[in-house]
This record gives C-alpha cells, structure tokens and sequence, in this order.
C-alpha cells in the first residue's frame, strides 16, 4: 500500500509491527532490484525464449499445503510470480539536479507499534520528539489496520495529532478486532471488594479476582484491555476526536488473502471512511 502511494508521487512512510511482514517487505523493495548493469535469465525464461524482467521475480505456490476445499492436485501447485512490478523502478536517478531533488517525493518504512513511533505527536510527548520528527502529515492511509489497535480511542487520538489541519483519515477494512475473544469474565470472577484486589500491577482489571488473574496471567495484558467496538460507536469516535467524515460506504466485499479456485471462500464486508481533521480542539 505504501509503495502504491509512493508511485502516485506522494511522499510516504510505511509502518508495521510483525516482523514477518516487514521481512517480506523489505526483501521485495530492497532485495529484488537488479542494476541494470547486469543481465541475467531465469531457468523458465531459458526454456520459454524470454528476457529477463530486469528485477527478481519469484514463482510462490501460496495453497499448496491446503487440503482442504480444493477441487484438484493442479489448483494446489498453482504459482503467483512475485513482485509483479520492479520495486525499484521509481528510484530517481543519481543525476537528478539539486533543485528537482529537494522536491522528489520520499519513501520511508518504521518497524514497530503504532503508539511507540507515532505517540510523541501527542501534546503531552511531544516536547521529547526531534525537530524532524514534528513535522505532520497531510493523510494517514489505514488498510485493515485500525482494527488490531489494543485500545481504539488511543490509535484515533494519536492519528488525529499526527495530521495537520485539514488532512485526511483514509479507513477501510472490518472490525475483526485483533486482542478480541481472550481473557472473558467467568461465573465468579468479579471481584466483591475492589480493595482486596491482589492485582499487583499485571494488567488485569481491577474488579477481578485471584481466580481471573491465575487463569489468564499467561495471556499479554492488551487481550484483557481490548474493547470490541461496533461500528456505530467507531465513527461516533473519530467524529469526538475532531473529524468531520466525508465519505463513508459500508458492506464493501473483500477477500483478503483469499484464495478464488477454492470451495470456500471468506468474505469481508468491509467498512471505507474519509475523515478530515477540523480545526484544532486547542484553539
């Protein structure tokens, strides 16, 4: 998504926390480019009489360790040829003058959670970030993203620090809910006094008892602080934070990895929102 922004000649950053995903991603943008002073052929290329791309191009078979819902051997061994474009393609070139550079838009990626690179733009942070750093952005562009926040309101506070006046909060994606369905409330687990509470500090709620805590204590504290918002009180948020919405469309179909040859198949219906960020609360 943000390489797509980035060839529209937008300058980006790119941000993610799993690491597999950003392993993924920086072999395809920075380990599949080829110099164009060498040439080579692939062995298909050998055999079919083609030339070479000119970057590296990788033949996957994404389903083949599926068995299930499969109507034949052949639909399993089937390849995807990755990246279906040269990565580096939109790099300038070294003798691009001074001035034309100065404006050259910028493509940049952060590896970490969201709140860790981004919560200095909130008013109470951002006295410790870099001067570099303060510099906000006219658009956050969010791709099945908003949903995996451990807390929401946190994530729409932070988004709407981050814009300037006037930029735009761009949403599509379900609400799946990342740290959603651990850590419930049990028959007794509520606690009858808060003050007797041996919470001691490890994330849990202060109205469960000894009994919640010992079940769930192996479980990352965000799973027990997570809310599953509908999506009534999701817009009803990012208009209180500031926003005006500008569009807004729902039940939008999408299968994400999906796979089409297969008997079965998982749709998303997804939620898209524009929002833009109205004049400061502070003012």
């Amino acid at each position: 998504l943000a390489w797509e922004i980035y060839s529209k000649g937008y300058s980006v950053q790119g941000s993610d926390f799993s690491l597999p995903m950003l392993l993924a991603s920086d072999f395809i943008l920075n380990g599949c480019g080829v110099p164009k002073t060498i040439s080579f052929t692939t062995d298909a290329e050998e055999e079919g009489g083609g030339s070479a791309a000119g970057f590296k191009q990788f033949a996957i078979s994404p389903w083949i360790s599926e068995t299930k819902n499969t109507t034949s051997f052949q639909h399993r061994m089937r390849t995807v040829v990755v990246p279906d474009v040269d990565p580096t393609s939109l790099q300038h070139e070294d003798d691009v003058g001074a001035a034309t550079a100065a404006v050259a838009p910028e493509f940049t990626m952060m590896a970490g959670e969201f709140l860790s690179l981004y919560s200095h733009f909130l008013p109470n942070h951002s006295k410790h970030a870099p001067p570099s750093d303060k510099k906000k952005f006219h658009a956050v562009v969010c791709s099945f993203f908003l949903d995996t926040a451990p807390s929401l309101p946190h994530y729409l506070l932070t988004i709407y620090h981050m814009l300037e006046e006037g930029g735009l909060l761009l949403h599509f994606g379900p609400l799946m809910y990342h740290w959603s369905g651990h850590g419930g409330l049990l028959p007794g687990d509520k606690q009858q006094d808060a003050r007797t509470n041996d919470n001691n500090g490890g994330g849990h709620p202060p109205y469960v008892n000894a009994a919640h805590q010992r079940r769930n204590k192996h479980l990352d504290r965000r799973y027990l602080s997570s809310i599953d918002y509908t999506w009534e009180e999701f817009r009803y948020m990012v208009l209180q934070c500031g926003f005006e919405i500008l569009e807004e469309e729902m039940y939008i179909p999408a299968r994400y990895t999906g796979d089409e040859k297969s008997m079965m198949k998982v749709v998303y219906d997804c939620a898209f929102l524009v929002a833009r960020k109205k004049k400061s609360m502070d003012g």
